[in-house]
């Protein structure tokens, strides 16, 4: 088979992007040389990989299996890349780390890969625990660093703390929305949509002060725990959304396609950060993973 990496570019950008315009845009390249490219890689394989619909390109059955295999194709060589610019790092020893679910996902996956290349010597021992637990870990001296949103933590004096990103907060609705038609969006002009909220703790908390102090009461068909049902549903124009650019993603698992908007009345940002006891000398294995955590979160927040 003789596909290119950039075609695998290509294809992986019109499928996340929805259209070939934004496609194009993305890879800084013509639209007809995109569709060419993309003409092409269907040649190859045989299949058709994209079906057109009223709101853009939806990947067929054969498509969404074939990104899953470009998307890991893509990821194999970018950390081959990787891996010949850095030299592994021989620091030994274990770090026990706590990560907030929110941001597990994201973070977790990426900070394995990076510890397999350039830190074979350092034992990861990462625990998914809520803010309480995750504080009272640090304090115990079971935790050595707490991946956790910053805006929640209750003990500050006895914990140094940084940020590590901030991500802006946006409307989420799917593509062809009118929403999206609009030059500027307020809070009053989501009131006669459906929203689906996304129910964290700290997250509902959060959204509910910001709606209490804007005067707005969103019309509220749906709450879930899963941040993938949530895209699915705006994804599929069931609902609409507030949620931060550093959990958003183009797609939904069902073939939805997912776009973003400011508020005029800006909702506060999501802040990750990452803490550790005060006082505490961090041991060298420590301070290479609170190194690599800090260059992945900065990679996350150029988005």
């Amino acid at each position: 088979m003789a596909f290119t990496l950039t075609q695998l570019r290509h294809f992986v950008a019109i499928a996340e992007e929805g259209t070939m315009s934004r496609a194009a845009e993305r890879c800084n390249i013509a639209q007809p040389s995109l569709s060419t490219s993309l003409r092409n890689l269907e040649g190859q394989l045989g299949k058709p990989l994209f079906a057109r619909e009223p709101r853009g390109l939806r990947p067929t059955a054969d498509g969404e299996r074939f990104l899953r295999h470009a998307r890991h194709i893509l990821t194999v060589a970018n950390e081959a890349v990787d891996d010949m610019k850095t030299e592994p790092d021989e620091t030994a020893g274990t770090v026990r780390l706590a990560v907030a679910a929110t941001i597990s996902s994201f973070l977790v996956p990426a900070l394995l890969r990076e510890a397999a290349l350039h830190l074979p010597r350092t034992t990861l021992e990462i625990q998914e625990l809520e803010r309480g637990e995750a504080e009272a870990g640090i304090l115990a001296g079971t935790i050595d660093l707490a991946v956790t949103l910053v805006s929640h933590l209750s003990r500050r004096e006895r914990i140094n703390y940084e940020v590590l990103l901030r991500s802006p907060r946006r409307i989420w609705t799917c593509v062809g929305h009118e929403l999206l038609a609009r030059q500027a969006v307020s809070l009053a002009d989501l009131a006669a949509y459906d929203f689906v909220l996304f129910e964290t703790d700290e997250y509902a908390a959060m959204v509910r002060q910001y709606w209490a102090r804007h005067g707005f009461t969103p019309r509220i068909v749906f709450r879930s725990q899963s941040l993938e049902c949530i895209r699915n549903l705006v994804g599929q124009g069931l609902g609409i959304t507030i949620l931060s650019d550093f959990i958003y993603r183009g797609w939904s698992h069902d073939g939805g396609r997912i776009r973003r908007r400011p508020l005029l009345e800006t909702p506060p940002t999501l802040d990750v950060g990452i803490g550790h006891r005060a006082m505490a000398e961090l041991s060298p294995a420590t301070r290479r993973v609170l190194e690599t955590i800090r260059r992945l979160a900065g990679s996350a927040g150029a988005d």
